[in-house]
């Protein structure tokens, strides 16, 4: 079901690079990097809320990610190069999943 380390993108605009402004749709408590059965049905339900709004999102280790507090499955789209692009995505994610937000970071992948 998770589709880690596997980017893909937002169709909503210029989501074409792993550093940027990233739109954080959930995330999830990854003690270790550990994906249990729970963590992974919890990271599915925010994909889907996130498909539902027209948003791509992927989910990945927080300690992936420069920037972000490790310790956690987070759902992301992005990224993107441009604040302002990135405030659009976010308004769309915020359609289906109210608490959404900005975080600026790198990814780092596999």
């Amino acid at each position: 079901m998770l589709s880690l380390g596997v980017v893909s993108f937002c169709n909503l605009a210029e989501a074409q690079s792993d550093r940027g402004w990233w739109v954080v749709v959930g995330s999830v408590p990854s003690p270790g990097n550990a994906i249990t059965a729970a963590s992974e049905v919890a990271v599915g339900r925010i994909a889907v809320a996130a498909r539902r709004c027209g948003l791509d999102p992927f989910e990945d280790f927080s300690s992936k990610f420069s920037n972000f507090k490790a310790g956690y499955l987070v759902v992301v789209v992005g990224a993107y190069g441009s604040k302002a692009v990135a405030d659009q995505a976010l308004a769309k994610a915020k359609e289906c999943l109210p608490d959404a937000y900005l975080k600026q970071g790198s990814y780092a992948g596999d």
